[in-house]
């Protein structure tokens, strides 16, 4: 089985007070505590330099609504 990532890089907080790094990989891992599967799982973070490695998950593109 071949295992997919998404590294995602986090915007500076410098100017910005939310932590949307901590706010997202939080979210995620109550998500998957909660056994929500239909969610990357986190792979790994490095709050320091603003990036967190996601599994991938295969899905179709979702488009705003009008």
């Amino acid at each position: 089985m071949k295992c997919a990532f998404a590294l995602k890089q986090y915007p500076s907080r410098e100017g910005d007070p939310r932590d949307r790094l901590a706010t997202e990989v939080g979210a995620l891992r109550l998500m998957e505590h909660h056994r929500l599967d239909v969610v990357p799982r986190v792979m790994g973070v490095d709050p320091d330099r603003g990036y967190a490695l996601l599994s991938w998950i295969e899905g179709a593109e979702v488009f705003r609504a009008h």
